[in-house]
């Protein structure tokens, strides 16, 4: 039997209930925000609330990246914006055969909330995708954007944060902690972020071997 048998056929028999149903989209967004029709993440968890189970399936998370950057909307308002990638484990309980999927998602807030939204909207991304799930009428949600102004300040910030994380590492003589945090940058953003670790005094007080560590992982 091939190990992901079970697993997609349970895919396939959820796929079957929602390609005849759909998830509508029943709600509005509010009438100053264009009162647009969507599907939420609480409709996606209502419609497969009752078939996960009844195909004996299992959709496990795991975060592999987050990150926020803080931007400035019109009125120098600070938005927060959350950019996750999301590895979503697909079991069967049946002969615990398995597949995965990584999905990102990002989310828009002006307080706490926009992590949870990045998460959200990744979650639901995998269920529109994986399942093939219908969908009629105007563009979901996810095609609204809030107007955005860039903000270099934001940017430093959220550099000179980096750096402090990798500080406090090296402080700690966590190597393999350093290696974990820098393997989830770009290189245009290690490149930025070395210079920043290498302006501290912490830097002057490290040996040798530990600056060529450090900027062998950021390089």
């Amino acid at each position: 039997m091939s190990e992901t048998q079970q697993v997609l056929s349970a895919i396939v028999a959820v796929s079957r209930v929602l390609s005849e149903k759909g998830i509508p989209k029943a709600r509005k967004a509010p009438k100053e925000a264009g009162g647009y029709p969507f599907r939420g993440i609480d409709d996606a968890l209502a419609a497969l609330s009752p078939l996960l189970p009844a195909n004996n399936l299992v959709i496990v998370p795991e975060i592999l990246e987050q990150q926020a950057i803080e931007r400035s909307s019109p009125g120098s308002k600070v938005l927060f914006c959350w950019n996750v990638k999301v590895k979503y484990h697909v079991l069967s309980s049946t002969d615990h055969s398995s597949i995965s999927a990584i999905m990102a998602g990002e989310g828009f807030d002006w307080s706490d909330k926009g992590l949870m939204k990045a998460i959200s909207n990744s979650y639901k991304m995998l269920v529109w995708q994986l399942f093939c799930v219908p969908t009629t009428g105007p563009v979901d949600s996810e095609m609204e954007s809030h107007e955005i102004q860039h903000d270099p300040a934001g940017d430093e910030r959220a550099l000179q944060q980096m750096a402090h994380e990798i500080l406090n590492f090296i402080v700690q003589r966590d190597l393999p902690k350093i290696t974990t945090y820098t393997m989830k940058m770009g290189g245009s953003i290690k490149g930025k972020v070395l210079p920043l670790v290498q302006a501290s005094p912490i830097w002057d007080k490290q040996n040798p071997e530990i600056q060529d560590a450090i900027i062998k992982r950021l390089s």
